[in-house]
Parts: structure tokens; sequence; C-alpha cells
């Protein structure tokens, strides 16, 4: 016969559950004790202020503390309005400024005036009248007879270049184009011009000045840049510059009249092909602000066959300057 002990377990498990749950229980309500315990601070209640101190310390002195009682009560904003705008718009203290005693044998300065600000004695003699020495005088006289030696003297000239009118003037400018088109694989007129101012310059007198400008896209001048004395060896020297001269290169106009120009001739006769690129307007312009009215410039222009077009700028060129224009036909001078 079997007896069961089922009963006796359930009450055994139950134990520990009863004893754990009893001793929550009073932890909590010691916990709530101690909570209730803590002084509460009451709204209303000053709260304690931090403040700042400070420190002053000296070599060889003790440091000094500076508490609240040190320094005003009163803060700048807690100052009545009225008060507070007295404090910030009263004026600055003036400033007397002290005079100075007048200095003995100096001008008392009164105003800004650089006259009177000058340090200058009162006794300062007068200034002495400038004169010239002897010197002087004699360089003077010199640099004038060395001027006026340059102006060419004597009775103006007559000459004809490849068969143009007559040219007449004291001082002579010849422009030669010597671009590829002027020599012998072009034009030709290279070896014509040779001669061709050999015969013009030689009918000038010793008292005539010329010189020679070759240009393509740079200029070239006989012996130096400046005009030359029409005396015997420089005119034998003419065609063996031109005879030396190698047609290349580009061609620039403008170039070589700012050149020719810059001499202040009488006269200067322009010889190219008038090839591109041409003087336009603006260039015409230019060219007559620096003749100032005083250069005839006669113009000639080659070419192979008749003249293609009438109105060109070597025709506009001679004509604001009152010179002459002229049209060669290079072919002319091999039918011959």
């Amino acid at each position: 016969m079997s007896i069961s002990h089922e009963p006796d377990i359930q009450k055994s498990s139950w134990r520990p559950f009863g004893l754990s749950l009893g001793l929550h229980t009073l932890l909590i309500i010691l916990l709530l004790v101690l909570i209730n315990r803590i002084p509460q601070q009451k709204i209303g209640d000053d709260i304690r202020r931090g403040s700042l101190v400070l420190a002053l310390n000296q070599v060889d002195q003790p440091t000094d503390y500076l508490t609240e009682d040190d320094t005003p009560n009163a803060e700048p904003s807690q100052l009545p309005a009225a008060e507070l705008a007295d404090a910030t718009m009263a004026p600055p203290p003036k400033i007397e400024i002290p005079q100075l005693p007048e200095l003995p044998g100096r001008a008392a300065v009164e105003t800004m005036d650089v006259n009177n600000m000058a340090d200058v004695p009162k006794n300062a003699t007068k200034p002495t009248e400038f004169t010239l020495s002897e010197d002087d005088l004699k360089m003077i006289a010199k640099e004038q007879r060395e001027l006026k030696a340059q102006q060419p003297a004597g009775p103006p000239a007559s000459i004809s270049v490849f068969g143009s009118g007559q040219l007449t003037g004291r001082r002579f400018v010849f422009v030669i184009d010597r671009s590829k088109s002027m020599g012998s694989q072009g034009l030709g007129v290279l070896n014509r011009a040779v001669q061709e101012l050999a015969t013009a310059i030689n009918q000038l007198e010793e008292t005539h000045q010329f010189q020679i400008v070759a240009y393509h896209d740079r200029t070239i001048t006989m012996s130096r840049r400046a005009l030359l004395p029409a005396s015997d060896f420089n005119k034998q020297q003419a065609p063996k510059f031109i005879d030396g001269l190698m047609a290349f290169g580009g061609t620039s106009h403008q170039n070589g009249m700012s050149a020719a120009l810059a001499f202040q001739p009488d006269i200067v006769v322009l010889m190219t092909d008038a090839g591109f690129p041409e003087l336009h307007g603006g260039h015409l312009k230019e060219i007559a602000i620096m003749s100032r009215g005083n250069v005839q410039i006669h113009t000639i222009q080659f070419g192979s066959g008749p003249l293609q077009r009438t109105d060109n700028f070597m025709k506009r060129l001679a004509v604001q300057s009152q010179g002459s224009f002229r049209y060669i036909d290079v072919n002319q001078w091999y039918r011959k």
C-alpha cells in the first residue's frame, strides 16, 4: 500500500518565497523613513552667493586682499539716469598750452606761413643778382654757332628722281622699299635705284643735306642716323650703300616714313610698289602730324603693267602734303 507525499512538497516550496517578500518589504519601509529624514530646502530661502577676491602681489610686500567693503557699493547701472548722463556727457578738462618765449635773433611765428617759419636771421643780406661767367657765355656762343652750322645755307636745290618733276629744297630724304618684291626676283627696282639716286644726289651742293632710308619690316640708314652734308665723300658712298642692300622680308611703310620724318627734312621721296599692308587713314593722319605742314612728300609707285588702282594711299599721301605722285611700269625698262 503506497502513501503519497505530494502535499508536503508544495508547502515546503512556499516558505522561501514568503521569507523573501517580507525582507523586501522591510527594506522599502526603511528607505522611505530615511528619505523623510533628509532636510528639504523651502522655496524663498536665501541662496549663498560666490564672490571674487582680488589679491595684490608686490615685490617685498605682503599680499593684500581686497574685499567687497573696499569697493563702491553702487554700481554704474544703479545710478540715477540724470547722474549717469552727466557723468558720460561731461566735457574733458581743458589743457592749457604754455606760451613759449620768443627766442633772440629769430622771427616770431605768428601764422602758418613757410616764409615766416624759415630759419633765417633778421639781418640776412639781400640775394645777389644772377650773372653768367665768361666761360658760360663762350659755351653758349659755341652752341649757337654749331646750331647755325647745322642749318643749310645758300639757295635751295632742284633735283629729279625717276623722271619726276623738279623737287626743290635744302634737306632731302630718299625712302626706298627693300622688300623681296623690289629686288631682282621681283620688279628689279633696287638695281635701277643705284644709278637714279646717285644722279639725283650729285645735283646737290655742299650746303645741302641728304639721307637714304631703306626699309622692309625694319629700317636702315646710310652711315648714321642724321642728315649728311652733300660732300663729295658722302655722294660717293650713296650708290655703294644702295648696291649693298638685299631685298627680303615683308613691308612696313609706316616704319620707313616715321624714320624719314624724324630728320625734319624739306623733301621726302617715297619709292615702293605700294604692297600690303597699306597705310590706312590713321597712318596718314600720324604722318601729317609729324610733318607739321613743312614737308613735301613725293611718292613714286612701281608696278608691272598699267596702274590698277587710281586712288590708293600713295596718291593720298602726296596730295595731303602738297607733293606729287608718279607711277612707273617697270616693263617699259625692258622694252627699250
